[in-house]
């Protein structure tokens, strides 16, 4: 394009109701839409300047796009104040997707721009409040969601204290944006396997939270957890079951003492506290203000009905119980039943409909803690094969999260007697061949021996009468275990047997090599005496004491893999006996190598010279970075079969 922005302008200030809207892209774009999409402001300045309010409403793409979509999506934020003071009615306009401009600003992470239009999304009047028409797209997601999606968390984090109603907002496949959160677990530390520099960085960095701008009515906001009545979405329906079944007996009690009673209440009074949970899902929040809610009628009203009811006081008691707590609970299993059904139909992760779950399950600990501090009641969550946050960890290997459990919760708590719908515990749960468990490696025999591990933590953390439970095929957890790996064992058997193997060859070549070095004394022996002549020398006492070093272990090394490949490889033995065998033989037989290296160094310094010892140095480094770099690609192995990752 030649960028005649000056012709441009030109031709609209002549013929400004002709070219206004005119689109000249294949996407339908007008000349505004360019500008702002090379950010050129000032064209833009002058081209608002010109163009008739009435006429940007036109001026849409393919996509329903206006102008101040493309200028919010871009970050721009001194554009989207121009556009909105121009025609305020641009920041409702939903694009095809159902998108308005905020929610653009929020989905592309632009947080000036997502400043600049917030303001122009309230509902001014005695209290400010949010529109919440602005924060939603066709399919649910919230700016919320998107932000979380986007990894865009500082404005996330200011989202939730400028829309607080959001956290417990569900799009159409029943997530939150905490789902959202706990599904990215490279947003918490630990989900993220850092090494020792990475981590150093990480803890020397510094988030300010005081720049969140946070509105005044929103700092002396109660938590959210403060009370049953903002009880999280997730446990709302419970506690919604338990008051209707209250007020039930609520009104059986109220008909016994009718006759002794002066005066009879009032039915709507009694309806007052059961519909309450009902009633606040269908109006505005006004953060720092008492909830009001909808359809209380008044005093006069209640009176009136009251004196209007021609019906016996049984018959009244019993149509108010008929028409207000059976219609109420056939809605209320309904719901739970669409709860389920949409479930069914997700994925697995999503099967854990509390994000707490989510969270056990992926290992993020720092959530975990806080879900528990606010909402205790949170341990008891289940999914739909009744894991609770315990059994989920204890499945996946989360050692973190266990860990935290165990510190919270003394070894007497009801959490650990919980059994999932198979009957199984959190010890037959940590003996399953975890396929999700984040040690995965390729060693079958370390795989192996870190699972009997995880499976010796669990069950020694765990309450001594789990240890017989059998589950609902009849098992006992070992039982559990030996099924679930037997595969994994013949893996392990034949890895071992492989590596044993292999080594045992070099480990034979290098006793052979430095047996012969030991045997052949370089420089010869006196024919006199038999004393070497190199006697004395530091190189010799070297070559000597390498040689020797070499030999001893290069037997080690030969023995211990022997005695790997003679091993009965039971169970028990992947634990402590068969890692040790095969850690010995790896050390000694890397000892031997380096032994050999520095024996062969040693015997050729008599053969270059005086003169070219302090050249020949140089020379031997680089003939021992091969079977350096050997070493130090199987250093990895060692640290395994010492450490395990939890």
């Amino acid at each position: 394009m030649l960028e005649h922005w000056d012709a441009v302008i030109n031709i609209y200030k002549d013929k400004k109701d002709i070219v206004s809207t005119a689109k000249i892209t294949r996407n339908k774009e007008t000349a505004l839409h360019i500008a702002i999409s090379d950010s050129k402001t000032e064209v833009v300045k002058e081209l608002l300047d010109i163009i008739d309010p009435i006429k940007i409403r036109e001026m849409t793409n393919d996509m329903d796009e206006n102008p101040l979509h493309l200028a919010a999506s871009l970050g721009q934020a001194e554009t989207c104040r121009q556009l909105v003071e121009k025609d305020p009615e641009l920041i409702g306009k939903r694009n095809r997707d159902g998108e308005t401009p905020l929610f653009q600003a929020a989905l592309h992470g632009k947080q000036k721009a997502f400043y600049a239009l917030h303001p122009h999304c309230t509902i001014t009047g005695k209290d400010i409040k949010h529109d919440m028409v602005h924060c939603k797209r066709t399919d649910g997601n919230s700016i919320l969601h998107v932000a979380i999606q986007g990894e865009y968390f500082g404005l996330a984090y200011q989202i939730i204290y400028w829309y607080p109603e959001l956290i417990k907002f569900c799009n159409e496949n029943g997530l939150t944006a905490l789902h959202l959160l706990a599904q990215n677990p490279s947003a918490f530390r630990s989900g993220c396997h850092l090494g020792p520099f990475d981590d150093f960085i990480y803890r020397c960095l510094i988030v300010d939270l005081d720049k969140v701008e946070t509105p005044s009515h929103f700092k002396d906001e109660p938590s959210m957890y403060s009370d049953f009545q903002s009880a999280p979405g997730n446990y709302q329906t419970c506690l919604d079951l338990l008051n209707l079944w209250k007020h039930i007996f609520t009104v059986i009690g109220k008909d016994k003492d009718k006759k002794q009673a002066p005066e009879e209440p009032s039915q709507d009074k009694i309806a007052e506290d059961s519909s309450k949970h009902y009633e606040c899902r269908h109006i505005d929040i006004k953060v720092g203000d008492e909830i009001k809610k909808k359809g209380e009628g008044s005093q006069e009203e209640e009176k009136d009905s009251t004196e209007q009811s021609q019906h016996p006081s049984n018959d009244n008691v019993f149509f108010h119980f008929f028409v207000k707590y059976v219609m109420e609970f056939f809605l209320l299993v309904l719901r739970l039943a669409m709860d389920q059904l949409n479930s069914n139909s997700k994925d697995d992760l999503w099967t854990t409909r509390s994000p707490v779950l989510v969270a056990g399950r992926m290992g993020l600990v720092e959530m975990v803690k806080e879900v528990l501090l606010c909402f205790p009641v949170a341990r008891l969550d289940e999914d739909l094969d009744k894991k609770t946050v315990l059994l989920l960890a204890a499945e996946n290997g989360q050692a973190r999260v266990v860990d935290l459990l165990l510190k919270m919760y003394s070894r007497e708590h009801s959490i650990y007697q919980k059994l999932d719908s198979k009957g199984d515990t959190a010890i037959h749960l940590a003996a399953t061949f975890g396929k999700n468990r984040p040690w995965r490696i390729s060693s079958a025999a370390i795989q192996m021996q870190w699972d009997l591990k995880w499976y010796n933590f669990i069950k020694s953390s765990m309450p001594t009468n789990l240890l017989a439970i059998r589950n609902g095929e009849g098992k006992t957890s070992m039982e559990v275990f030996e099924e679930t790996h037997e595969g994994i064992i013949k893996d392990g058997v034949k890895w071992l047997n492989s590596t044993s193997q292999s080594c045992s060859v070099i480990a034979a070549l290098i006793a052979s090599v430095a047996y012969a070095s030991a045997a052949t004394v370089p420089g010869g022996d006196n024919q006199n005496n038999g004393i070497p002549i190199l006697k004395g020398d530091p190189s010799f006492d070297i070559f000597i004491i390498a040689s020797l070093a070499a030999l001893c272990f290069s037997v080690t090394s030969l023995t211990m893999f022997l005695s790997v490949l003679t091993s009965n490889y039971m169970i028990e033995d992947f634990l402590y006996n068969l890692p040790t065998k095969l850690l010995l033989g790896l050390t000694t037989l890397f000892i031997s190598i380096g032994a050999m290296l520095v024996s062969f160094c040693a015997g050729h310094f008599f053969n270059i010279g005086d003169r070219n010892r302090n050249a020949g140095s140089p020379v031997f480094a680089i003939i021992c970075l091969p079977v350096s770099a050997y070493v130090l690609t199987q250093f990895r192995l060692l640290i395994s079969l010492v450490k395990p990752p939890f």
